[in-house]
């Protein structure tokens, strides 16, 4: 993580932060923190209130990223509604993290000589991801 973006994320406003994060293309730093300071809210809600909460949380968590956002946004956010927040920026870290690892993925596969991708093509236990790039290239010859 960049120490200067994580840095100036954490001098960020919550309201923005949270609206940044709610950017199809939010920076890790950014979401990071946003997830550090709700999780920091949270702990501040006596166990009680969240208690209380608790069955709202289903219908919470059914509601899209940008809703949930908008509402931990405000000072009278109940726990159950930060909570699903960091849960959902989570699920978004997920992601991204997994579509980074497939644009790797695929420039490797565009970078290996045909031979070679070909080769890997033959392992019966090859991935989908193998087989897919050697039909894309194939097809492309």
């Amino acid at each position: 993580l960049s120490e200067s973006n994580e840095s100036l994320a954490q001098a960020l406003p919550m309201d923005v932060l949270l609206e940044m994060a709610k950017d199809p293309e939010a920076k890790e730093e950014i979401l990071e923190v946003a997830v550090d300071r709700l999780e920091e809210e949270i702990k501040e809600i006596p166990e009680e209130e969240i208690a209380t909460d608790a069955g709202n949380a289903a219908k919470i968590s059914e509601m899209p990223l940008e809703i949930i956002l908008d509402m931990a946004k405000a000072p009278e956010a109940s726990g159950p509604i930060l909570e699903m927040a960091v849960e959902k920026i989570k699920e978004v870290q997920k992601e991204n993290e997994l579509m980074d690892s497939e644009k790797s993925n695929e420039s490797i596969g565009k970078t290996l000589p045909m031979e070679i991708l070909l080769e890997m093509a033959k392992d019966p236990e090859a991935k989908d991801q193998i087989l897919e790039m050697a039909m894309e290239r194939l097809e492309r010859a």
